[in-house]
């Protein structure tokens, strides 16, 4: 029996461009989206590492059509909703997520620091290729001790979910993927009341893995142009495989969960990656969408960082756990922006 689905979170580069896809396709897109909606109310979010502006860009196809998503999380992290003048960003809610991004990044540095410490203690033969504060590589003399290390690595590396280590020859390289995709999208289902298994979510990058490895979304789906790495995730996790590629897929993904015909065999030709053994094949894809946002944008992670302390500053305040003159210096700003912000809702009829 199909399960219900009231939230579907999609990738958008691979995923939802057709490469030349007809209006038609368009058109069945959508009319897939209003059958979930008729069925089970289902809401639509975007998720994808561009910004808004590229966002906006790229759906412009679909949106001459009518076609628009309820939300969008863009830069992997930050959450937007459609409002009556375009997509509006939820303040509170992106400065929970940089702050649980900011405090994994500090935590992760001082775990690299003391595994490098402990491996290079262990033997005087080791070369440090790297060493940054999201991304340690060494080289051993011998294949034997790095795949001692490597083994000892992926020991320590297993409770933190955005770190993979890789091991090839006489390198052992442990770096972050993108993870921060799941992480947005399990706060919008919190603020939404929407269950794990009410989400469906469907990619095809690495960096979606984090929405298919079933901590977001209990359903998932790829499509057929999916990396080999995220099919196998989405067949581990009882999730469609789609045959046909990019939006094809993706319209394939949404009938098989709405008619209940979910298929997670992978297909014949698909073998495991070799990019699990070569760390330096994963290139650039590979970088923490955190850092790449941090490059893009360092003034929005400063006023979001300020926007976070302010929030708890405010929290505090309102359990009066300052004093009485401190409490209002904190509150005064929170209650002027809350009152303009209400007042302009009530102009727009919001």
């Amino acid at each position: 029996m199909p399960r219900p689905i009231r939230l579907i979170a999609t990738d958008l580069d691979g995923t939802l461009d057709g490469n030349g896809c007809s209006i038609t396709r368009y058109q069945d897109f959508a009319e897939r989206l209003d059958r979930y909606k008729q069925r089970y109310g289902t809401e639509w979010v975007v998720c994808t590492g561009r910004s808004l502006h590229g966002f906006e860009s790229a759906m412009k196809p679909l949106k001459t059509l009518g076609i628009e998503p309820e939300y969008v999380i863009v830069h992997h992290a930050y959450i937007y909703r459609r409002g009556r003048f375009g997509y509006w960003p939820h303040l509170f809610w992106n400065a929970a997520i940089r702050f649980q991004v900011w405090s994994s990044a500090l935590y992760l540095r001082g775990a690299l620091n003391e595994w490098h410490r402990m491996v290079r203690g262990m033997s005087d033969h080791v070369t440090t290729v790297f060493h940054r504060s999201n991304r340690l590589c060494l080289r051993f003399r011998t294949e034997e001790a790095a795949a001692a290390a490597a083994a000892l690595l992926r020991e320590k590396a297993a409770v933190f979910k955005l770190l993979r280590v890789f091991h090839y020859m006489l390198e052992v390289d442990v770096r972050t993927v993108p993870y921060t995709k799941g992480m947005a999208l399990s706060e919008l289902a919190q603020h939404l009341g929407v269950r794990n298994a009410e989400i469906l979510a469907i990619g095809n990058g690495h960096n979606d893995i984090s929405m298919l490895d079933g901590e977001a979304a209990g359903a998932t789906g790829c499509p057929g142009n999916a990396e080999t790495d995220v099919m196998q995730t989405v067949h581990l996790r009882g999730g469609h495989v789609a045959e046909a590629r990019k939006l094809d897929g993706v319209i394939e993904v949404l009938d098989a969960w709405l008619e209940g015909t979910v298929k997670s065999a992978l297909p014949e030709w698909w073998t495991p990656s070799k990019q699990q053994q070569n760390p330096k094949s994963m290139g650039r894809r590979m970088n923490h969408p955190g850092r790449q946002q941090q490059a893009q944008s360092p003034r929005m992670a400063l006023w979001l960082g300020v926007l976070a302390v302010y929030t708890v500053l405010v929290v505090f305040a309102s359990f009066e756990v300052f004093p009485s003159s401190i409490s209002g210096l904190i509150m005064n700003p929170f209650t002027l922006v809350a009152g303009l912000v209400e007042r302009l809702m009530q102009i727009l009829g919001l």
